[in-house]
Order: structure tokens, then sequence, then C-alpha cells
């Protein structure tokens, strides 16, 4: 049985993938893949400074 995994409004359960952040919007990610899922940040929403997800455009 798979684990569930509750994410925050802007993120999305994933096994595969990297966060984009303010710091870093386009980052070269070699697929980490995972046996439990993880939050990364949905489509269009990067990781900020506090560690929460905002859309790219909100980024300092």
């Amino acid at each position: 049985m798979q684990a569930t995994i509750d994410c925050g409004q802007d993120e999305t359960p994933q096994e595969c993938g990297c966060d984009k952040t303010c710091s870093n919007p386009d980052p070269i990610c070699i697929q980490s893949c995972e046996k439990e899922p993880k939050c990364l940040c949905k489509e269009g929403f990067v990781r900020d400074g506090n560690n929460d997800c905002i859309r790219k455009s909100g980024c300092p």
C-alpha cells in the first residue's frame, strides 16, 4: 500500500522531480525519484525563502 501525503495548496505529490525556487527557477534536474512521493510546487509556482510555493511572478 502506498502512503498518502498531504501537500500544500500550491503543491502536488510527485515521486520524481526537483523543485523550482525563486533563486533557481530553471534547475538542471536529474530525475531524482523517491520510493515515497514528496510535495513539489505545481506548474507555474516556485518555492520561496520561506519554503512556500508562490507564483514565479511573486519572487522578489
